[in-house]
């Protein structure tokens, strides 16, 4: 079991972030020319192209790492892995089962590089695999926290490590040619809808081909990826593919791509070498903000008047590759009709492909996949052909299976491009207004545009759950292309609405989807109702390190000084004020209050902070709010390093605490872990501010005349409440 493999590793902790003191494995690094070598005799064999030397390893948690307990009870293992001379690294677990609540995180050693998301439940397969994209460095850094109950549940084992040389910009010679386009240039317009359907992709953290996610006659999203036979995926390596979407230079020859929207696995569905042809499906949905598309394919076997390639020759950036001359069905490497089983493009006019382009699709004038990159001998300097897996003959091998699945008995489907279907609702933003109780209110109106991209009518309805809130529109349809206009305005009813905070929202809603929008409306000005300049002590309650007075402008172990005066004035409450928090802290706390908030409407607290902390999971700073002194309900806490270095405004809404009897603020200086410190907590100019009810009192701003609440906030609203909660208690500043 896990829990007794920490017991043998436990000479081993170290507790600190010294990545010197953090058990490091050491692999050769590349022999490059021994390797070109080899690459010569695996394209002679028709082999694909590789990126990196997969090295066969074992190193698990049980039995290798190290293992450190973190400040609140959580495991933490690490373990260093070099390769000098690598231009990236990639690691294949076999065994990937991480508990909820951990974390896998994979960095390089400086912490110059990172991939770009962490590893969680989420990534756990029934293949039980996990293959990691690259990370450019030649040091790394791989990093598990788990809950301490649920150590023994995480299994790891790490089985291959990737020792990058050539590829994914690694440079030297193995860059594409001079006359590849990026899909960024001109040559691209016109080919948007296709583009972003086109990933470079590894597999086995060696080889690299490039493929695509193509539609299907559902139209589903189902994300099934093709790509070529000979790239070598099948059902025993599926689950070691990554996709890398939208690896292109932001603008035409300048820049490089990136390599932070990937997913990682996919199960093996068919493949047939008389065309050439694979197709997986991914483990997962790429994430919709990648906004990747699902090329549109024709099967009937059709002579194509326009040829058009989207590749990634030798796993550099996207490019495009265009042939005027159109296509013809032929055999694999003939130039006659033979068996039809490929698609030759004679000639390209513009580009060319070249190795890693292999399993890229090539489209048709009408933007649909024809076939799929198998060979050729096209490149910058021969003007010659080059053959596709047609898709015809695929369809027939068993594409049609999983690509028409009811046996529809149709041959064509266009690009699918998912965030082009319903209605973009611009912009993003809520609608905030403010004035004295009658009005008038700025701004009294804002509009939104209703934007239809796609190639269909959307019909949609508009809601909005306030009395005081008025619509120009309430239902109707936007025309393929088309966009309408909503104005979202300040009724007449808003006029009756005594002092408060209100919320309303707008809905729009369309096909199986809808957009909302937030309306706040605030009757009554804000205003100080306690203030604090800290030039004379406040009686709050301070613990351990907690102190009034003269900052000195020392500094910890890490990071920017303390101020030597507050914001304004010289005075300040701080936690030690002559230097760094200290090692092993546990939590200390500063308390305010407790203050009487009846009557009070979107209370909010403003102070200025000077802050230095490591930040989680190793030290921790926070302000919680509490009703009873005892349990605290956190507003904000460290997520990562805060370094200020300067005075910072900043403000937290209070407003679940509204008409509150007793509240008490509290600032919270720890725990931290047993080495690295840094200034800590400086507070100066704590105001709570609010709108003050008028005379009918707080209840009488929330009644229902007048055109009633509609959605206010305050006096206990179970619908305010439960809206602080979806939207989170940090809101911005007005």
């Amino acid at each position: 079991m896990l829990l007794l493999a920490i017991a043998h590793a436990a000479p081993a902790l170290v507790h600190t972030k010294d990545v010197d003191r953090v058990h490091r494995a050491d692999l050769a690094g590349p022999d490059r020319a021994a390797l070109v070598r080899e690459d010569w005799e695996r394209a002679d064999l028709g082999l694909p192209e590789r990126f990196a030397d997969p090295r066969r390893v074992f190193y698990s948690p049980g039995t290798d790492g190290t293992w450190e307990q973190l400040r609140g009870g959580d495991w933490m293992w690490r373990l260093r892995i070099t390769a000098v001379g690598a231009a990236h690294l990639n690691f294949g677990f076999s065994t990937y089962a991480m508990p909820e609540g951990g974390t896998l995180q994979i960095a390089s050693s400086d912490g110059s590089e990172a991939i770009s998301r962490p590893f969680t439940a989420a990534d756990n397969k029934e293949h039980g695999e996990l293959w990691t994209p690259i990370l450019r460095a030649d040091d790394a850094l791989i990093e598990v926290v788990v809950p301490a109950e649920r150590v023994e549940d995480l299994q790891l084992e790490l089985t291959t490590i990737g020792v990058g040389y050539r590829g994914f910009g690694a440079g030297g010679d193995d860059k594409a040619g001079w006359c590849n386009v990026d899909v960024t240039c001109e040559e691209g317009d016109g080919w948007w809808d296709e583009i972003p359907s086109v990933a470079v992709m590894g597999q086995g953290g060696s080889t690299y081909c490039t493929g695509f996610l193509v539609n299907n006659l559902e139209e589903d999203e189902t994300p099934f990826f093709q790509t070529a036979e000979h790239c070598g995926l099948s059902s025993r390596n599926a689950s070691s593919l990554i996709t890398y979407w939208n690896y292109q230079r932001a603008t035409c020859g300048q820049g490089s791509g990136r390599f932070d929207q990937f997913n990682t696995g996919a199960t093996h569905l068919m493949s047939s070498s008389g065309s050439d042809v694979t197709l997986v499906v991914l483990d997962d949905q790429p994430d919709p903000d990648f906004e990747v598309t699902y090329a549109g394919f024709d099967a009937n076997g059709e002579d194509a008047t326009l040829a058009v390639a989207i590749h990634h020759p030798s796993t550099d950036e996207k490019s495009i590759s265009i042939g005027y001359g159109g296509t013809e069905r032929t055999g694999y490497y003939s130039y006659s009709s033979g068996n039809r089983s490929h698609v030759m493009v004679e000639s390209w006019d513009v580009g060319t492909t070249e190795g890693g382009s292999s399993g890229s699709p090539l489209f048709n004038e009408d933007h649909r996949v024809i076939g799929q990159l198998h060979g050729g001998y096209a490149s910058c300097g021969a003007d010659d052909a080059d053959w596709y897996g047609s898709m015809a003959t695929s369809w027939d091998a068993g594409l049609a299976d999983h690509l028409d699945p009811e046996n529809s008995g149709a041959l064509v489907v266009d690009t699918l491009v998912p965030w082009a279907r319903g209605l973009d609702v611009a912009p993003e933003s809520g609608f905030a207004s403010q004035g004295a109780a009658g009005g008038p209110f700025t701004p009294d109106t804002t509009s939104y545009t209703l934007q239809n991209d796609g190639d269909e009518a959307v019909d949609y309805t508009v809601s909005v759950d306030a009395g005081w809130v008025a619509l120009s529109l309430t239902e109707g349809t936007v025309a393929a292309g088309d966009s309408v206009a909503l104005d979202v305005s300040l009724g007449p009813a808003a006029a009756s609405l005594k002092t408060g905070l209100y919320v309303g929202t707008v809905t729009v809603a369309f096909d199986d989807d809808e957009a909302t929008r937030e309306v706040e409306l605030q009757v009554g000005e804000r205003e100080d109702v306690l203030s604090w300049d800290m030039e004379s002590e406040p009686e709050w309650n301070a613990e351990g390190g907690w102190a009034w007075g003269i900052p000195s402008g020392g500094r910890g172990t890490n990071g920017l000084p303390d101020p030597s005066s507050g914001a304004t004035g010289d005075y300040v409450y701080g936690y030690e004020l002559d230097g760094g928090y200290g090692p092993g802290l546990d939590e200390e706390h500063l308390v305010a209050g407790p203050f009487d908030l009846r009557g009070y409407a979107g209370t909010e607290l403003r102070f200025q902070r000077w802050l230095g902390v490591e930040g989680a999971p190793y030290d921790f700073a926070s302000v919680g709010v509490s009703v009873d002194g005892a349990d605290y309900e956190t507003v904000w806490v460290t997520d990562g390093e805060v370094d200020d270095g300067a005075w910072v405004e900043v403000a937290y809404d209070l407003s679940a605490w509204d008409d509150e009897a007793q509240v008490w603020i509290r600032w919270t200086m720890g725990g931290t872990d047993r080495d690295v410190e840094y200034c800590g907590w400086n507070l100066d100019d704590v105001v709570v501010s609010a709108i003050v009810a008028g005379s009918g009192g707080v209840d009488a701003a929330f009644d229902d005349e007048g055109g009633g609440c509609g959605g206010c906030a305050s006096g206990g609203s179970a619908g305010w409440l439960a809206l602080v909660g979806a939207m989170g208690l940090i809101r911005r500043r007005r």
